[in-house]
């Protein structure tokens, strides 16, 4: 007789595959109908449904990582190095078949961070107008515009050799 740790991963190797293509409340009641099938009581759906569901999560992490390969752009080749990070935040990765240094975009964080200072620098420059006071861009706001932009550029330059 299996116990209910072998029927939960069998639950989530049989659906492991659906999980790409299926809406999450597909997921939700696929793992409930099976979990369900195999005769568990109400209580020990709901904790085994958090258990696969967090096998479910680890998978899907995984596979966004699978999904985002870095691939030079001169040779075409995969590359399994840990990023640098330049001055402004930017990933530098150096190609190991033509010693290439890549650049690739922004993270979500330092992306995040970028607007929101220039979002702040906006507000402070038009709660000064009214007050007759002009309030100067700093070094700061100068390097996340260009920042910004660069980070577009390397997005485009991304998707297009895709």
């Amino acid at each position: 007789m299996e116990n209910n740790n072998q029927i939960e991963n069998k639950i989530f190797l049989s659906i492991k595959e659906k999980i790409k293509t299926l809406s999450t409340r597909e997921v939700d009641e696929i793992i409930k109908v099976e979990l369900k099938n195999h005769n568990y009581e109400d209580w020990q759906v709901d904790y085994a449904f958090e258990r696969i569901k967090k096998m479910i999560k680890h998978e899907s992490i995984l596979w966004k990582i699978e999904k985002n390969k870095i691939i030079c752009f001169q040779c075409k080749l995969e590359i399994n190095d840990n990023p640098k990070r330049d001055l402004w935040g930017f990933r530098k990765y150096t190609c190991m078949s033509c010693n290439k240094e890549i650049l690739y975009p922004l993270t979500n964080r330092y992306r995040n961070i970028y607007w929101l200072v220039l979002v702040s620098f906006c507000v402070i420059f038009i709660d000064a107008l009214p007050n007759g006071r002009f309030v100067f861009p700093g070094l700061l706001i100068f390097v996340a515009v260009l920042s910004l932009i660069k980070d577009k550029k390397l997005c485009e330059k991304i998707s297009l050799s895709n």
